[in-house]
Protein backbone atom coordinates (compact mmCIF):
# COMPACT_ATOMS: atom_id res chain seq x y z
CA UNK A 1 0.00 0.00 0.00
CA UNK A 2 1.30 3.44 -0.91
CA UNK A 3 2.03 6.02 1.70
CA UNK A 4 0.81 9.59 1.47
CA UNK A 5 4.37 10.53 0.56
CA UNK A 6 4.43 8.06 -2.34
CA UNK A 7 1.07 9.36 -3.55
CA UNK A 8 2.13 13.01 -3.58
CA UNK A 9 5.32 12.15 -5.48
CA UNK A 10 3.22 10.44 -8.15
CA UNK A 11 0.80 13.37 -8.29
CA UNK A 12 3.53 16.00 -8.53
CA UNK A 13 5.34 14.06 -11.24
CA UNK A 14 2.10 13.86 -13.21
CA UNK A 15 1.36 17.56 -12.68
CA UNK A 16 4.80 18.44 -14.04
CA UNK A 17 4.21 16.37 -17.17
CA UNK A 18 0.69 17.73 -17.56
CA UNK A 19 1.92 21.31 -17.18
CA UNK A 20 4.68 20.72 -19.70
CA UNK A 21 2.08 19.59 -22.24
CA UNK A 22 0.20 22.83 -21.71
CA UNK A 23 3.41 24.87 -21.88
CA UNK A 24 4.29 23.27 -25.22
CA UNK A 25 0.84 24.10 -26.54
CA UNK A 26 1.10 27.75 -25.42
CA UNK A 27 4.40 28.12 -27.25
CA UNK A 28 3.11 26.36 -30.36
CA UNK A 29 0.16 28.74 -30.53
CA UNK A 30 2.41 31.72 -29.94
CA UNK A 31 4.50 30.58 -32.92
CA UNK A 32 1.42 29.97 -35.10
CA UNK A 33 0.14 33.49 -34.38
CA UNK A 34 3.51 35.22 -34.74
CA UNK A 35 2.57 36.85 -38.06
CA UNK A 36 -0.70 38.24 -36.67
CA UNK A 37 -1.08 41.67 -35.16
CA UNK A 38 -1.91 40.28 -31.71
CA UNK A 39 0.72 41.64 -29.32
CA UNK A 40 -1.36 41.12 -26.15
CA UNK A 41 -2.19 37.53 -27.11
CA UNK A 42 1.41 36.72 -27.99
CA UNK A 43 2.63 38.31 -24.76
CA UNK A 44 0.03 36.40 -22.74
CA UNK A 45 1.01 33.06 -24.28
CA UNK A 46 4.68 33.79 -23.63
CA UNK A 47 4.00 34.87 -20.05
CA UNK A 48 1.86 31.85 -19.25
CA UNK A 49 4.51 29.54 -20.74
CA UNK A 50 7.13 31.18 -18.49
CA UNK A 51 4.88 30.95 -15.43
CA UNK A 52 4.20 27.30 -16.17
CA UNK A 53 7.95 26.65 -16.35
CA UNK A 54 8.36 28.39 -12.99
CA UNK A 55 5.57 26.28 -11.49
CA UNK A 56 7.29 23.14 -12.74
CA UNK A 57 10.58 24.27 -11.21
CA UNK A 58 8.86 24.69 -7.85
CA UNK A 59 7.20 21.29 -8.17
CA UNK A 60 10.54 19.70 -9.11
CA UNK A 61 12.05 21.09 -5.91
CA UNK A 62 9.24 19.48 -3.94
CA UNK A 63 9.82 16.14 -5.67
CA UNK A 64 13.54 16.38 -4.96
CA UNK A 65 12.85 17.01 -1.29
CA UNK A 66 10.70 13.88 -1.30
CA UNK A 67 13.65 11.91 -2.68
CA UNK A 68 12.36 11.35 -6.20
CA UNK A 69 12.94 12.83 -9.65
CA UNK A 70 10.64 14.91 -11.85
CA UNK A 71 10.19 12.15 -14.46
CA UNK A 72 8.56 8.88 -13.56
CA UNK A 73 8.12 5.34 -14.72
CA UNK A 74 5.69 3.34 -12.65
CA UNK A 75 2.24 1.83 -12.64
CA UNK A 76 -0.15 3.89 -10.58
CA UNK A 77 -3.22 2.17 -11.99
CA UNK A 78 -5.65 5.02 -12.54
CA UNK A 79 -7.11 7.03 -15.36
CA UNK A 80 -6.02 10.56 -16.05
CA UNK A 81 -9.39 11.80 -17.24
CA UNK A 82 -9.47 15.41 -16.06
CA UNK A 83 -12.97 16.15 -17.30
CA UNK A 84 -11.80 18.67 -19.84
CA UNK A 85 -10.54 18.50 -23.38
CA UNK A 86 -7.40 19.87 -24.95
CA UNK A 87 -6.64 20.95 -28.48
CA UNK A 88 -3.23 19.31 -28.38
CA UNK A 89 -1.79 15.84 -28.21
CA UNK A 90 -1.93 14.89 -24.57
CA UNK A 91 -0.43 11.43 -24.61
CA UNK A 92 2.06 10.50 -21.94
CA UNK A 93 4.97 8.16 -22.42
CA UNK A 94 5.72 6.94 -18.95
CA UNK A 95 7.60 3.88 -20.12
CA UNK A 96 5.68 1.83 -17.57
CA UNK A 97 3.22 0.31 -20.03
CA UNK A 98 0.10 1.66 -18.36
CA UNK A 99 -2.73 3.29 -20.20
CA UNK A 100 -3.96 6.81 -19.78
CA UNK A 101 -7.41 7.84 -20.84
CA UNK A 102 -7.02 11.33 -22.28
Amino acid sequence: MSTERDKIVILIQHWIEHNEGHRTSYLEWRDKLQDQDLPATLAALEKVADLTAQANEALALAVAELGATAGHSHDHGHSHDHGHSHDHDHSHDHGGGHGHDH
